[in-house]
């Protein structure tokens, strides 16, 4: 298995990364807002997440012609 030769273009613009990015600092802020914050129930960064990874794998397998994939 080999890297895609643009992968650093793709990386930089690509809608499934960017969303997978995102789902990772929601999960993140689910592990760290509890320590700091306790109004903010836990199930909302849960369900930021959940939308977050789903809209990753919609993105992914939707045509995103300014990437070329």
């Amino acid at each position: 298995m080999t890297l895609h030769e643009d992968w650093q273009y793709i990386f930089q613009h690509a809608w499934s990364v960017k969303w997978m990015v995102l789902a990772g600092i929601c999960d993140t802020g689910a592990v760290i807002a509890p320590v700091f914050i306790t109004t903010i129930p836990i199930w909302i960064f849960a369900s930021l997440t959940f939308v977050c990874v789903v809209g990753g794998i919609w993105a992914r397998l939707l045509c995103q012609p300014k990437v070329g994939l």
